[in-house]
């Protein structure tokens, strides 16, 4: 069921996101890349190569985002199971369109229609995918860093901004990290009683190029070192001149992180990464979900206790933060319905917790029916 037609009353001052009713329309007409909205009619989701052109179609997505072809993608394509972007053979050329624009080098898988089954994207570049009819999602796209495990595609990226003040180390107990941050900022580190907890960046405005999350921040040292901290989640852009269909769920969300060493702080976890849909429709009751990833807590004489990842089968549930590892426990990631959470601070000898991971982005175009975490904005 859809979380929300637009911002909720109640929640626009905890999510500061905006109306998802009355989108931009797909533009249309002659080809430019700064073809006005509407120029050939409601309902097509492309952009002709002439006045007059008719069904002749190759550009798609609106201005700033679009990729144009010589001729229209054809053939069907469905995604293998696991798929790199850096080494893909469905890699395409780039369109001079897209890069033109400023957006990053970028895996095109460009066809007809695209099919995805249950996939995991890596690598270094975002994914971009670009269907002249239709894109379905089917059960899982997975653009999301695991605890410990892969970097979504794009994750962690370089235009994050720099993060706060750094915790403090000390061998009674290290202060604990801050939460990646984003479309909103993660939670502060917790201190302990003779180290201060990291800060968290600022949350960034809404980006106009396609790019993954920002990693959480590393604990301070205790006795051991402290855990390495969440990775951000990946960036995927679903274009099509039809539809795009969501029954299973997109995720792009950050990990969490792994617990540290004896007397250590806790280390933040990461930030959702960055979903873009634009097409003619967006039907289906699946999900979108970019959320922060849960911390570590800090540690005593025993090791942390590690933060977990958001699960795609509860999209608006917040990854948890690491507990009962004798500090300050760590902050529960970003869901749709509460803020990135701070570490609590460590007691005598331990460390403090983690902050949680902020939230991505979502950009839809037009509204979707489905869970969106956390609520879509414009373009």
């Amino acid at each position: 069921m859809r979380l929300a037609t637009a911002c909720l009353i109640a929640l626009a001052p905890l999510l500061g996101c905006r109306d998802v009713l009355g989108l931009q329309q797909p533009v249309h007409g002659g080809g430019a890349m700064d073809a006005a909205p509407g120029d050939a009619g409601p309902g097509d989701g492309h952009t002709g190569d002439g006045a007059g052109s008719g069904d002749a179609r190759d550009c798609f997505g609106p201005t700033g985002w679009m990729l144009c072809f010589a001729a229209p993608p054809t053939g069907p394509i469905t995604l293998p199971g696991s798929l790199s972007t850096d080494s893909s053979s469905l890699c395409a050329a780039v369109p001079a369109s897209w890069t033109a624009a400023g957006q990053p080098d970028a895996c095109v898988v460009a066809a007809a229609t695209i099919t995805v089954d249950s996939v995991t994207v890596t690598g270094t570049r975002p994914l971009v995918l670009v269907a002249a009819s239709s894109i379905e999602v089917s059960t899982l796209l997975d653009l999301s860093s695991h605890r410990g495990g892969s970097t979504g595609a794009a994750g962690n990226s370089s235009a994050c901004s720099q993060l706060g003040g750094s915790p403090g180390a000390n061998p009674n107990g290290g202060g604990g990290g801050a939460g990646g941050s984003f479309h909103t900022a993660g939670g502060k580190g917790g201190g302990s009683t003779l180290a201060s907890g990291g800060s968290a960046a600022a949350a960034t405005g809404t980006p106009s190029l396609l790019r993954g999350g920002c990693a959480g921040q590393q604990g301070g040292m205790g006795i051991d070192d402290a855990g390495s901290p969440g990775a951000g989640g990946g960036a995927v852009y679903l274009v099509a001149g039809g539809s795009i269909a969501i029954a299973g769920v997109i995720d792009a969300s950050g990990a969490g992180a792994p617990a540290g060493g004896v007397t250590s702080g806790g280390s933040g976890g990461g930030s959702g990464g960055m979903i873009v849909l634009f097409a003619t429709s967006l039907t289906g009751a699946g999900a979108v979900m970019a959320n922060g990833g849960g911390a570590s807590s800090g540690a005593a004489n025993s090791g942390g206790q590690a933060g977990s990842d958001p699960s795609p089968g509860s999209p608006t549930t917040p990854a948890s933060g690491g507990s009962n590892g004798g500090g300050g426990d760590g902050g529960d990631g970003f869901s749709v319905l509460a803020q990135a959470a701070g570490g609590a601070s460590g007691t005598s000898s331990s460390g403090g917790g983690g902050g949680g991971g902020g939230a991505g982005y979502v950009l839809a175009n037009p509204s979707f029916a489905g869970t969106e975490s956390p609520i879509a904005v414009s373009f």
